[in-house]
């Protein structure tokens, strides 16, 4: 998740959008990835997760048409929060 800044705003959505959701959650494109290396064995299961980069950034886009938003705005309806700073968008169960 992204670090907030105690300073950052976050501001809920109650009515959702193409654009607004478009803008907040289109997708992502990380240039790194976690490795989980791990041990077993009769004493003791570990892991070990280190942060890789990627030789060509992972791109992800999501694309949303009417139904999804309908769907998420029921969501909404029902008690769920969508929170989101200027760059960060995320759900929040209540």
């Amino acid at each position: 998740m992204a670090e907030v800044n105690p300073m950052t705003e976050i501001l809920s959505l109650t009515h959702l959008n193409l654009a607004d959701i478009t803008h907040l959650a289109g997708g992502y494109s990380p240039d790194s990835k976690y490795v989980v290396a791990n041990t077993d064995d009769e004493e003791c299961a570990s892991f070990d997760l280190q942060l890789a980069p990627l030789k060509t950034p992972y791109i992800k886009k999501w694309v949303y048409d009417d139904d999804s938003i309908q769907r998420y705005q029921r969501l909404l309806d029902e008690g769920f929060r969508l929170e989101h700073t200027t760059k960060t968008c995320l759900w929040v169960l209540q």
